[in-house]
């Protein structure tokens, strides 16, 4: 009888517990999260849709042409928003690196999986779990701006953080 009771009580008690769990409206957890984001991405290109941030790291301001290494002070930023990130763990993280269609179609693949992987060795740097992030190449599949005209081609080179909600916690 005793353990009856004493398993009636655990039972109540976690379905109390259970009761008072915080279920969190996806889209006011991203807009408290876009406000912090575009503060600390000032100058950048951040965007809220629906159900996800964007930050746009665009090449002339993270990487030199051609290459896949990051400025310090972008670095510094990516880091930044790792251990701000590590902090909001119900947050999903894709990186998706492009460039322009300069080039063959092989380097342009390597290149951009070569760009998005520098920005996920940051956030992995700050211990973000590495369950919570994706890594795509795009290459130049999905051009942001025309590619017909230099101004085009820089704005076709950059890496975008798509951060999205997750009802899991990592």
């Amino acid at each position: 009888m005793n353990k009856f009771i004493v398993s009636l009580c655990v039972l109540f008690s976690a379905s109390a517990m259970a009761s008072t769990v915080t279920a969190y409206d996806p889209q006011v957890y991203l807009d408290d999260q876009y406000e912090v984001i575009q503060e600390h991405f000032s100058g950048f290109d951040v965007t809220k849709e629906e159900g996800s941030i964007v930050v746009t790291i665009p090449t002339d301001k993270g990487f030199a042409v051609g290459g896949h290494t990051l400025t310090r002070s972008v670095r510094d930023r990516v880091k930044r928003l790792g251990v701000y990130l590590n902090e909001h763990n119900e947050s999903l993280i894709n990186v998706y690196g492009h460039t322009d269609s300069t080039g063959s179609a092989t380097r342009n693949e390597e290149l951009s999986l070569q760009r998005a992987n520098t920005v996920v060795e940051q956030l992995l740097a700050v211990y973000v779990n590495p369950y919570r992030i994706t890594v795509k190449g795009e290459a130049a599949e999905v051009p942001k701006c025309t590619n017909a005209s230099e101004r085009g081609k820089a704005c076709n080179r950059r890496v975008e953080i798509e951060i999205t909600f997750s009802q899991m916690r990592f």
